[in-house]
């Protein structure tokens, strides 16, 4: 389910950006017609409307939560591709001045502020438009099909949502803690003096505040799998799993709180932005504690233990991956790739390239425009990324399954 949805969103994602580019090439008198805007927005709404019917969950709210992910992963795709260079204002055909306008007249330091917050702000504008497209695709598979078709699932070998939201987490975690660090200068982000909480937000801030809402998308995501996981599991290795996950998402609130603490002091804590997402994640992480000990330990208990040593010491270093195909864990690490990356690219590197940018022009890419150069840095560096990041991740995954297999029929050989 969550495959499908990954790769109907990530198609949607790829066609919007083709008709963004192919939009801005159209002659002057087509620029004013915005009819691209409705192609862009039915390219999420179909992307959803595929995802929720061919995943094929069998109530309303999965095909929402399907159409949701679809969504979006579109919208994500998209910032990665395009949007983020949005953030520079560089780019006027196609979009309304409202909401892109020019940087220029504007002194160096206000400029860098300024991309920093725009940038920011069209990666949660990409994300929310992409979900709210492709909820609305979920709706209109969920209204007047009545059809109920199996999702098939196997119980063998990883779950995607797990291992993708189990990843996410730390990767959101990391992207606050190097956005505190890179973006917000020391001794700023406290409380003005004769007060306890600091309300404003500076430009400098909207990075961090990017990355603890995709921290809270992460942990939720997590927090809804986790039952649904211990529901299905059927063995104590499967369940191992997903206590395992119930600590990620407990560990979630602690590790954030201490990488901005030691960052920035408490300062950044008593920052209104920084101090509601603290107060979310420990929120989710004291549901995840509750989950853990009424759900998921219980029923890890009435579950049959590995017999022998050497079926425990499988069952300790290995688990399941042994009965797992290679096209699941390549496909796994593909998903696992962009949710290690995701985080710290929009958050982090997409602002970094657009501060570059108008510093600097780009200037080692000779061979284009400069808005052309813009665009091209940002997909190439993204997608160089999340490639190195999936790569990387399916050469351990495979390596691992290799010795899972190895020690499994070692272990049979022995009986």
């Amino acid at each position: 389910m969550t495959l499908k949805a990954g790769l109907a969103g990530t198609i949607s994602g790829i066609l919007i950006s083709i008709l963004f580019f192919v939009s801005i090439n159209m002659d002057a008198q087509y620029q004013k017609i915005s009819i691209h805007y409705l192609f862009m927005a039915a390219c999420l709404v179909i992307g959803g409307y595929a995802a929720a019917l061919s995943a094929g969950p069998k109530n309303v709210s999965g095909r929402l939560i399907v159409g949701v992910t679809a969504g979006g992963q579109a919208g994500l795709v998209s910032y990665c591709l395009w949007g983020a260079a949005l953030g520079t204002g560089v780019f006027q055909k196609g979009f309304p001045a409202l909401i892109n306008n020019s940087l220029q007249g504007l002194p160096n330091s206000q400029t860098y502020l300024t991309v920093i917050e725009r940038t920011s702000l069209w990666l949660l504008a990409f994300l929310f438009v992409g979900i709210l497209g492709g909820m609305l695709g979920g709706v209109l598979a969920s209204v007047g099909n009545s059809q109920k078709t199996k999702n098939v699932e196997t119980l063998k070998g990883p779950q995607m949502a797990l291992n993708i939201s189990i990843t996410a987490v730390p990767a959101s975690i990391l992207a606050a803690a190097l956005s505190a660090a890179v973006f917000i200068p020391s001794g700023s982000g406290g409380s003005h003096p004769g007060t306890i909480l600091n309300v404003d937000i500076l430009p400098g801030e909207w990075p961090l505040i990017t990355s603890l809402v995709m921290t809270f998308i992460s942990q939720l995501a997590l927090l809804l799998v986790i039952p649904y996981e211990t529901q299905k599991a059927t063995h104590r290795c499967g369940l191992d799993e997903v206590k395992m996950a119930a600590y990620v998402c407990i560990a979630a609130f602690p590790t954030l709180f201490l990488l901005l603490f030691t960052i920035k002091g408490m300062g950044i804590i008593l920052n209104l932005p920084a101090l509601g997402g603290l107060i979310l994640t420990a929120i989710l992480s004291l549901m995840s504690l509750y989950i853990l000990l009424m759900k998921v330990l219980p029923k890890r208990t009435l579950l049959e233990a590995p017999s022998g040593d050497r079926q425990l010491a499988e069952a300790k270093w290995f688990g399941t991956i042994a009965g797992a195909h290679e096209k699941e864990l390549v496909m796994l690490c593909i998903g696992c790739g962009w949710a290690m990356v995701l985080p710290v690219y929009g958050t982090v590197f997409a602002v970094l390239i657009n501060l570059l940018y108008i510093t600097s022009g780009l200037d080692f890419i000779s061979l284009f425009n400069k808005p052309e150069k813009l665009f091209i840095t940002h997909g190439v560096v993204s997608m160089g990324l999340f490639i190195m990041a999936a790569v990387i991740l399916t050469a351990i995954y495979l390596f691992y399954l290799r010795l899972g297999r190895r020690y499994s029929r070692h272990n049979n050989t022995q009986h």
